[in-house]
Formats: C-alpha cells, structure tokens, sequence
C-alpha cells in the first residue's frame, strides 16, 4: 500500500470509518500511507509465507479483528517479455508475488476469518489481463490464476460469511 492503487485503497477504507494496517515490500513507503490515516504499517514480502502468516496474526491482534483484506501486491515490470526471453527466475518471481502471495494472504485471511466467526471479505486484484491477454504469458496467466482463485474460493468461504471478490 506505498504507491498508486494500495494507497488509495487504504486511504478510502479509512476514511470510511476503518482501521487500517498497510504493508508493503517498501517499509517507509508503508509507514508514509500509514502516517496520512493513522494506520498501522508493516514491511511485508507476500511471496514469503511465514511473513503473511504473521504479518495478518498482527493486524488481528493489533486492530481486534481481521474484517477485510486487500490483496493488491503485483509486479510485470521487467518480469514479462517474449516467451523465448523469459527466465525461470523471472517466471518464478513474478508468480510468487502475483499468484502464492495472493494464496499466501487469502489462506491466512480466511484462516482468521473463520476462527472468528465473523465472516469478512476478500478483494483480490486482479486485471482485464485474466481475460483478455496481450501484455505476455506471466502476467497474464498469474492474473488469470488470481480470477481463478477468487472464483473457487467465493464458493468455498461463502457459508462462513466470506465474501470474495476481484477487481
């Protein structure tokens, strides 16, 4: 939540009346958003599990529940190109922070949600990518990946009061 849409994100659920805790790979740029809506700030890297696991057991703790989660952690700059051009690292780095992260948060997510007892929502990122490719194979398929994901589990979390969703 440092730059562009996460920012804005939090900025509107704050002023809606939530409290907010924003992280993102960028430390300070976490602690600025956190700064302008009196949120909480954490320095996260989505694609490293125990790190979500915890990052969200905090955000619990620290606010008293865990109502809505924000997935928009996402990269394609200088992680895209021709298929004959593509790395396995590349490929790797990109679908561990556009796809496991967005796993990585929505299990942890869900795990606190239904523990609670209070249902929630779930709003995963996702881009008109998933459905109508053209900016090359790794983004879009992790963007299709990430609609897919949010399909099954809408079904699956709906009778726990979850609701989940893609933009």
């Amino acid at each position: 939540a440092a730059p562009g849409i996460g920012a804005a994100s939090a900025e509107a659920l704050a002023a809606a009346g939530a409290r907010v805790a924003v992280s993102d790979v960028n430390g300070e740029g976490a602690e600025a958003t956190a700064r302008k809506i009196d949120g909480l700030a954490m320095q996260l890297d989505v694609s490293d599990r125990a790190a979500v696991d915890s990052a969200l057991a905090r955000t619990a703790e620290s606010l008293g529940s865990l109502d809505i989660l924000v997935n928009n952690a996402g990269v394609y700059i200088g992680y895209g190109g021709p298929v004959r051009d593509i790395t396995d690292e590349m490929w790797r780095k990109l679908w561990s922070i556009n796809v496991d992260g967005v796993f990585y948060c929505c299990r942890a997510a869900a795990r606190i949600m239904i523990d609670a007892g209070r249902g929630g929502r779930i709003i995963n990122v996702a881009s008109t990518q998933a459905v109508s490719p053209g900016v090359g194979v790794t983004y879009d398929g992790s963007k299709a990946a990430v609609a897919q994901i949010t399909r099954a589990l809408a079904l699956e979390l709906a009778p726990h009061g979850i609701n989940v969703n893609a933009l």
